[in-house]
């Protein structure tokens, strides 16, 4: 990773999301391989207002992929119970995340909030195994689409290109393979390269699918 923090690295916001500021919403920015936390910090949970995180858990002295976290997607809410991170979380792309709190919500509200960030957790993690298999070509495009928000309400073909090692880890690819393939989508016209570091997929609206409703409903 580009950079190693032990805690959020904050950032003045001059508008985060709904047109609140950033200091009503409490919002860090964080960039493409930045830091948001790190396993074993004290913290708290944020959800993921746009961007996607990459999660990564410690074993034996080397970092594993654990998962990915998209828009309205909760992370850290181990804290609420353990009081420290189990994973690192690491920016995919250019990323806002705003604080996620609910102690001051009623106490049927809190169980139904938790029990929905446990239920889109276990949602996005079937979603990331079907990243791990079958074809190259097909693991790539299916990783793109989700960074693209497939199966959510407002899909956008143009993603920023997430560096090759972590498309490699995340697929379960090498990076000579995720190389070539990328370049075999963009001679066949399915992707197609824009400035900075952004790709233009163009099969990603045939790909948009049904709308995951459960996005950003445990934020709310």
């Amino acid at each position: 990773m580009d950079t190693v923090a032990t805690g959020p690295a904050l950032r003045s916001l001059t508008s985060c999301v709904d047109g609140r500021t950033a200091a009503q919403t409490s919002c860090i920015h964080v960039g493409r391989g930045e830091t948001v936390f790190c396993a074993g910090d004290t913290g708290q949970a944020w959800r993921v207002v746009c961007g996607v995180v990459r999660l990564d858990r410690e074993c034996d002295g080397e970092r594993e992929f654990g998962g990915l976290a998209r828009v309205g997607d909760v992370i850290g809410a181990e804290t609420l119970l353990l009081g420290r991170y189990t994973y690192t979380a690491v920016a995919l792309m250019p990323s806002v995340l705003e604080a996620w709190s609910h102690d001051q919500a009623p106490a049927a509200e809190r169980e139904h909030k938790l029990l929905q960030a446990l239920a889109t957790a276990e949602r996005r993690m079937a979603d990331v195994l079907a990243l791990r298999g079958g074809k190259a070509a097909a693991r790539v495009r299916r990783l793109l689409g989700f960074l693209a928000g497939n199966g959510l309400r407002q899909p956008d073909p143009c993603v920023v290109m997430p560096r090759l090692r972590d498309i490699a880890e995340i697929t379960d690819l090498k990076v000579e393979t995720v190389s070539r393939t990328i370049s075999q989508l963009s001679q066949d016209g399915e992707i197609a390269a824009l400035p900075r570091r952004q790709v233009r997929l163009h099969y990603a609206e045939a790909q948009a699918g049904v709308p995951d409703v459960t996005a950003g409903e445990a934020g709310r």
